[in-house]
């Protein structure tokens, strides 16, 4: 899963999913209906009796459906996770650049950097938030210290 990229930067620099993210999160919607994925199997040459419905108080060792669907749900939930930690991440890099690009102008600095102060919160990336407070603050200081 990790070499799969899930975000592209477009020329205008905002951030897309790309068709795999949403091709895979398809293929798992698919794999919880019962009805549809008899049919898959047997399109994917895996025998249809490797996952049946199987009566709880059976002794057989084979798959139940609800087992099937509970693991594609996290999947899902783990991939959505992936999804916008990565979307997340890409927005605090765009941060990054655009408060050192504006690093001459002390306002549009500050405020890219608490756009990024921001971002970081929401990762829960604490020591990276604090480090851009601790920025701003210098940043105040120094155009403070020279008006």
């Amino acid at each position: 899963m990790s070499e799969v990229q899930v975000t592209q930067t477009k020329p205008d620099g905002i951030l897309k999913e790309i068709c795999d993210a949403h091709r895979l999160q398809n293929s798992f919607e698919e794999i919880e209906n019962e009805a549809k994925s008899s049919s898959l199997l047997v399109e994917s040459w895996i025998p249809v009796n490797a996952v049946v419905t199987v009566h709880e108080g059976s002794a057989e060792n084979l798959w139940y459906w609800s087992e099937v669907k509970f693991l594609s749900e996290s999947v899902l939930m783990a991939l959505d996770a992936i999804l916008e930690y990565a979307l997340l991440y890409a927005a605090a890099e765009s941060f990054n650049k655009l408060a050192m690009t504006f690093s001459p102008v002390p306002d549009l600095h500050i405020m890219w950097l608490l756009h990024l102060c921001d971002a970081h919160q929401e990762m829960q990336s604490w020591a990276e938030a604090a480090q851009c407070a601790v920025v701003v603050a210098g940043v105040v200081m120094q155009v403070t210290s020279i008006r």
